[in-house]
């Protein structure tokens, strides 16, 4: 007897919207249809409180089949980033945990007290990426897929779909990794594939000059012009990225097995 492998629905959200991508059980990534709701803001409530909004709005106007799997893609406008410094000590799961709450805590106060806390997994003594969202978003997103009767798999940052997806040429990068959002820059420093520090800017209307400046204050910093700047930017598919002097700057990414069709979609390249 054939077991029935459920529907897929993959979905990016950020502060312009939900966009989703819904695929078909055992078709091999076949592409039954695209939907995108753009997010009403309320300047009263949370951020992310127009996402699950429209997420809502989204889940109902593509009438999901129920049991399908849910698997959620967050940009950086919902998540804080830190970047822990490397301990010269052995340290269990539970005792990183605490360490991370701690580097939070010094920064944002008690308003960590609602915030969930991840992070990525990394060696002895290797400086540990930590990302934080607010506990209440992610009680809402599965307070939506239960109401629609579908299972919510996975909820991960963009940033860390992005490296993944891109590990190929980032395992022995001593450079940049650049990630373009639709409204922000994430800049990671790589030393032999390893991050040494992370930058985050807002992408203005010119976002290609939002690059250069971004690079040139790094380089006042760190004496790193010269290096190779690695460039991760779906939302910007067709776009040529300009040259910037002392910089070696060149694109990558995964040949997407889908075709996105809208710059709304890019982000759910790293789940192709």
């Amino acid at each position: 007897m054939l077991l029935l492998w459920p529907d897929q629905l993959q979905v990016a959200l950020s502060a312009q919207g939900a966009a989703a991508i819904s695929l078909a059980a055992g078709s091999g990534k076949k592409k039954l249809k695209q939907q995108f709701v753009p997010a009403i803001q309320n300047v009263e409530a949370p951020n992310w409180h127009s996402a699950s909004t429209s997420l809502e709005a989204l889940l109902s106007t593509m009438q999901v089949k129920p049991n399908t799997q849910l698997t959620i893609v967050l940009n950086s406008d919902f998540i804080r980033y830190q970047l822990l410094p490397a301990q010269q000590i052995s340290m269990s799961s539970a005792e990183k945990q605490a360490y991370a709450a701690a580097a939070y805590k010094e920064i944002y106060g008690s308003e960590i007290d609602g915030w969930r806390i991840k992070l990525h997994e990394t060696g002895f003594s290797q400086v540990s990426i930590a990302a934080a969202v607010d506990e209440r978003f992610l009680d809402k997103l599965q307070q939506v897929s239960q109401q629609h009767q579908i299972q919510l798999v996975s909820v991960q940052p963009y940033l860390m779909g992005a490296y993944n997806s891109c590990k190929k040429w980032l395992s022995k990068l001593s450079g940049y990794f650049l990630v373009i959002e639709s409204n922000k820059l994430i800049l990671l420093n790589l030393q032999q594939g390893r991050c040494q520090n992370l930058r985050m800017s807002a992408v203005g209307n010119d976002w290609q000059q939002d690059i250069k400046q971004l690079l040139l204050r790094e380089a006042m910093l760190n004496d790193a012009n010269g290096q190779e700047v690695l460039v991760y930017a779906p939302v910007h598919k067709q776009v040529v990225i300009n040259k910037i002097e002392g910089w070696h700057i060149s694109r990558i990414g995964p040949t997407a097995k889908l075709t996105m069709t809208n710059t709304h979609f890019a982000m759910l390249e790293v789940l192709a």
